[in-house]
């Protein structure tokens, strides 16, 4: 029987760049394509929550029609007719059994995806997530991803995708950096208690940078696998902030970002409760929103390719317009 291996971290920290290293191996599958930079979200929790009960017919029609229609649907090969004979109970019965059948069709011993945050400050749904998992697979992995706060605070800062929160005005930004280093307290408290309860694997950024080889060594002894070289080749471009290297931050905002870091995140880190409640306020709208939203990037490319192009601009995503419009160095890597 295949097993799922779940990718740990906190944004800018490095969870991409792992997943994508991890489907280099041929034992190994998940959901990749260059317009998510390599490894697509699943987005598990929101998903559960918006599709809600799938045992209804019609709303199981609608489900399947609308999803089937996705990127992560076709990344992963889906077949439509399958789960209409074979009707899910819920979202999370639906992704297992679309997993397993990809993995089996790839001849993997592993299905790849990353956890949704979300579950990290939701102890009692991630029980109840662990439940289901123990109930249907024999073993399963949780593989953890960690960079230290300040690079992942600056990464965040100079990342390309959207519209940098160093351009932000001054007391905006200041709010936005505080909502990052809670989430990140509270993402890596949650972290850390599924990798010291399910016996998972914890990494740091800077080892997977510097001992790329060592550390996916770990990653491999872990897993129980062949050394496989293809794990040390980049497939994908990164969405990092690193591809932009002309872009600075002024000293001011380096001085923020180190009296954030020196003084702020020890007190916050003493409070991870408070925080952990203040993330579940912050994200109780947004997690009732349509995870379909970057789950169409596919049809719009083929067939919407003006209009994608706008919404891009509209919404700054200068990231992703230049990976998949203006790029022209990454010819060596997967365009699928």
């Amino acid at each position: 029987m295949v097993k799922p291996i779940f990718i740990l971290g906190s944004p800018r920290c490095g969870t991409t760049w792992l997943g994508n290293i991890l489907c280099q191996h041929k034992d190994i599958s998940g959901a990749q394509q260059i317009a998510h930079w390599g490894i697509h979200e699943s987005k598990i929790f929101r998903n559960i929550i918006y599709w809600g009960d799938l045992k209804d017919v019609n709303r199981l029609i609608n489900f399947l029609e609308l999803y089937s229609s996705g990127d992560y649907f076709k990344l992963v090969e889906g077949e439509k007719d399958f789960f209409y004979r074979n009707p899910p109970e819920d979202f999370l019965d639906f992704f297992f059994s679309l997993m397993d059948r990809y993995a089996k069709k790839k001849n993997s011993k592993y299905w790849i995806t990353k956890l949704s945050p979300i579950y990290y400050y939701h102890p009692n749904i991630l029980r109840e997530f662990i439940e289901r998992l123990k109930k249907r697979y024999s073993e399963y992995k949780f593989i953890g991803v960690k960079r230290d706060f300040r690079s992942a605070l600056r990464s965040h800062l100079k990342m390309p995708g959207t519209k940098s929160e160093s351009d932000s005005k001054f007391l905006l930004r200041e709010f936005k950096l505080l909502m990052k280093t809670g989430s990140y307290i509270v993402h890596y408290s949650g972290i850390k208690s599924i990798i010291d309860s399910q016996d998972g694997l914890i990494l740091s950024f800077n080892d997977l940078q510097q001992n790329r080889e060592d550390t996916v060594k770990k990653i491999v002894a872990y897993l129980d696998l062949e050394w496989f070289d293809k794990m040390l080749e980049d497939a994908y471009l990164p969405n990092s902030s690193f591809i932009e290297k002309k872009k600075k931050i002024g000293r001011f905002i380096e001085s923020e970002i180190n009296f954030i870091n020196i003084c702020l995140y020890p007190i916050l880190s003493k409070i991870p409760n408070f925080l952990q409640c203040l993330a579940r306020i912050r994200d109780k709208r947004r997690t009732f929103e349509s995870p379909m939203d970057s789950n169409l990037r596919l049809l719009k490319m083929e067939y919407l390719t003006n209009k994608f192009k706008e919404e891009l601009k509209k919404t700054n995503n200068k990231g992703l317009y230049n990976l998949l419009f203006q790029n022209t160095d990454g010819d060596n890597l997967k365009r699928k």
